[in-house]
């Protein structure tokens, strides 16, 4: 472990080098297919995550296509630095809601106490990061935020969080196949239906643990019932507590997305914020990681 001074005050967690023994906070991502939409935003993702998350292990659920785009060097590289998890879950590509789920998987690992499951597209934001301060705090099994008019579901599956003990006490699933079962079993044909595993989500987890659940809810349409038996209900975001110069940077950062869990963003304002504001040693190990030498050095091994 080694600490790593970020040149944003709001950013200064403690640095946690990973290593192969599951660390207590995940953040997890699935990657799955050829699809080079996806891959493009994984230069912001990995700036951005080492910044506002340098506590939390990014890892990413994948299958053998990970090298089928250029950045997939870049990612080994990054595994073999420390700088994130790579966890292969098949060899060929899932069906596309069940490839989703696989964000959940380290509920069940022993040693990990919180998982957060987010989308590869949307860019992290300093006011995800104090939703999800909220939730530690506030001793939830679930943590759900909806922060779009068209964030019309209780458990959105990017933006879903877990205290994976207890959630696996409220909802009674004592595996990650129980939870595919309740989607009729991995052969299930639903799975290929886009948002199936939504519905899953929501009208068979979500009334299991409705009750031991922090909910986000920021911007969501009038339709939603003025009151839902949750642990703890929030309108607003915790402000925290930074200085004017860190306020302004946070404000910055959370205009390059124009809400949390925003499926798309411009990347390249984005790479840029963040290679200025994160640590000056993680940025030379990102950039060492994405160097066509290095990615070479990866594809010939």
């Amino acid at each position: 472990m080694r600490g790593v001074q970020a040149r944003w005050g709001s950013a200064r967690y403690p640095y946690t080098m990973v290593s192969q023994v599951a660390p207590d906070r995940v953040i997890s991502y699935a990657l799955f297919g050829s699809e080079p939409f996806y891959r493009r935003h994984l230069p912001a993702l990995v700036r951005a995550h080492l910044t506002l998350f340098p506590d939390w292990q990014l890892r990413i659920m994948h299958d053998d296509a990970l090298d089928a785009g250029d950045y997939g060097a870049a990612l080994r590289a990054m595994h073999e630095e420390g700088l994130l998890r790579l966890e292969r879950v098949t060899g060929e590509q899932p069906p596309l809601t069940l490839g989703m789920l696989w964000r959940m998987k380290p509920c069940w690992e022993p040693g990990v106490r919180f998982n957060l499951c987010r989308d590869v597209d949307s860019l992290p934001t300093p006011r995800e990061r104090r939703a999800v301060e909220t939730f530690i705090r506030s001793g939830a099994a679930v943590h759900c935020i909806n922060d779009h008019p068209l964030h019309t579901s209780a458990m959105m599956g990017g933006l879903i969080g877990f205290r994976t003990t207890e959630f696996v006490r409220v909802s009674g699933l004592t595996c990650f196949d129980d939870l595919v079962a309740l989607g009729g079993g991995a052969r299930a044909g639903q799975w290929c239906v886009k948002g199936y595993d939504q519905t899953v989500l929501c009208e068979h987890v979500w009334p299991r643990v409705c009750s031991a659940a922090c909910v986000h809810r920021l911007r969501t349409p009038r339709s939603w019932p003025a009151s839902e038996p949750v642990a703890a209900m929030h309108r607003v975001i915790d402000p925290g507590v930074e200085t004017p110069a860190d306020r302004e940077l946070s404000r910055k950062a959370d205009r390059l997305a124009p809400f949390i869990g925003a499926d798309g963003y411009d990347v390249e304002p984005a790479v840029t914020f963040y290679s200025e504001v994160i640590a000056p040693e993680l940025l030379e190990r990102i950039r060492a990681c994405e160097s066509p030498v290095r990615q070479r050095a990866a594809r010939s091994a």
